[in-house]
């Protein structure tokens, strides 16, 4: 092999390596305390990279969240409350009130892992699914909770 080429090889063989490597995702979310502080504010939730939001979850102290919108396929108006607790990057939700009893039951517990978050938006995954959302910063002046949910 000419220089040239053992180069290229090690270096094919390193990206090989670094790809099948566990690591931290780019821009990966902050973890406990301050992920915490980073999940604050309320937060659009769409099927259309934020174009619309279907609904709106709300982070309102550091455990505490609130929830409402319509739901697309139901055109039916919710609003859910739930407890949340995180440790590390995961944060694990416990619904504790609702008026939706068959989307969000009382007691119903999920977990999430957020993968990424910024001042814009947040990445994360249902642990329970695997789906992966992203949801949007918003102002809490901009959250209009369905008068009939």
């Amino acid at each position: 092999m000419t220089r040239t080429r053992k180069q290229l090889f090690i270096l094919a063989a390193s990206t090989i390596l670094a790809a099948c490597s566990p690591r931290e995702e780019l821009g990966s979310a902050p973890r406990d305390a301050e992920l915490v502080q980073a999940l604050q504010g309320s937060w659009c939730v769409t099927d259309d990279d934020g174009k619309s939001c279907w609904g709106d979850d709300t982070f309102v102290d550091e455990k505490t969240i609130h929830a409402c919108g319509v739901i697309p396929e139901t055109k039916k108006g919710f609003r859910a409350k739930a407890t949340f607790k995180v440790s590390g990057s995961k944060a694990c939700h416990e619904v504790t009130e609702t008026n939706d009893s068959a989307s969000f039951p009382v007691g119903h517990k999920f977990c999430t892992q957020v993968l990424a978050i910024d001042a814009q938006s947040q990445r994360y995954k249902h642990l329970d699914t695997g789906d992966t959302f992203t949801t949007y910063r918003v102002p809490k002046s901009s959250v209009k909770c369905p008068s009939d949910a």
